[in-house]
């Protein structure tokens, strides 16, 4: 094994530890109703993606919204940010990944990973998607359960 390689194994258990320390971090956030955190974990693509989830409601109940006005709600937890994660929340239990799952640490890149959770009544386990941006892990909220729109309407 190269010097790099083994540089490399050596920094990858503390890497894990930072991963499901992140990921854990979003699910206590989620059950504590802290807004803000929830949304300085999550990745750029999520936020990406329930902000325009979010102006097409608002469209179409004939409100006009800004991505950018929109996105500083939920970083200071807002208005909008309550409304939308109280409802995600509704249909979204924390606890099923944080108390009823089990973890396992899947794959892990430069700049990607996944955990893989098993709750104790699903078939098969969610995985859930990690990427690191601007040095940070961040959770792939949307990119893992965005399917969870589409099911539950």
């Amino acid at each position: 094994m190269c010097s790099q390689q083994a540089a490399f194994a050596q920094i990858q258990p503390k890497e894990h530890e930072i991963i499901v320390a992140t990921a854990e971090k979003l699910f206590f956030a989620m059950k504590e109703k802290n807004y803000t955190d929830i949304w300085r974990l999550i990745t750029k693509k999520s936020k990406e993606e329930i902000c325009s989830n979010v102006i097409k409601a608002a469209k179409k109940h004939g409100e006009t919204l800004q991505t950018s006005q929109v996105a500083q709600d939920f970083a200071e937890g807002g208005p909008i940010a309550q409304a939308y994660w109280n409802a995600y929340l509704d249909v979204f239990n924390p606890d099923m990944v944080l108390k009823e799952s089990a973890w396992q640490m899947g794959e892990v890149k430069k700049k990607e990973a996944i955990i893989i959770l098993q709750h104790k009544k699903a078939e098969r386990p969610a995985r859930l998607q990690m990427k690191k941006e601007d040095d940070q892990w961040k959770v792939g909220l949307e990119e893992t359960f965005g399917i969870l729109r589409w099911v539950v309407k």
